[in-house]
């Protein structure tokens, strides 16, 4: 059967353990599979999955996860080659010979997601590029032990502060 309106999403994939680069292309592959109909969810986890078990530090997780979606992005936008080079705080990256397919559309929806309000309230300080209404539309919830909303677009920190 094909069909062409359902969507594909990761949900939140680890954006940490891997590189950036290696992730936009996933993101690439199955958009492209997908008929330009993915979206890319992304957080940072928890301390100990990354440092037990994947061997990866952990420091300034907001940081890390705001610098790897501007990677990420950068790729989906097929700017990359173009830009020549990244160079920020946590990945250099040469992207001179980088050989890609063009993306299907110009701006694949990349979904930060934070699992906790001190993340999501870190994330605002670094000004990271959280997609919140389009999280809005992917249904998720707030999974805060001290909050239990049901579906929402606004950010757990919007909301704290309307709680508190």
């Amino acid at each position: 059967m094909n069909t062409s309106e359902l969507r594909l999403a990761t949900g939140i994939a680890l954006a940490l353990t891997r590189s950036p680069l290696e992730t936009a292309f996933a993101a690439l592959d199955l958009d492209h599979l997908s008929g330009g109909r993915f979206t890319l969810g992304l957080g940072t986890s928890v301390r100990w999955w990354h440092e037990d078990l994947f061997g990866v530090p952990y420091d300034r997780p907001v940081a890390r996860l705001a610098e790897a979606v501007r990677i990420i992005r950068l790729v989906l936008s097929g700017q990359a080659k173009a830009s020549g080079r990244f160079d920020g705080e946590f990945w250099q990256l040469d992207f001179s010979r980088l050989a890609m397919k063009p993306p299907v559309r110009p701006s694949l929806p990349v979904c930060e997601m934070a699992k906790s309000f001190a993340l999501s309230s870190a994330a605002r300080r670094e000004k990271s590029p959280i997609d919140w209404n389009r999280c809005g539309q992917l249904r998720t919830r707030c999974a805060c032990s001290r909050h239990r909303y049901p579906q929402h677009s606004d950010p757990p920190t919007k909301l704290a502060s309307q709680n508190s």
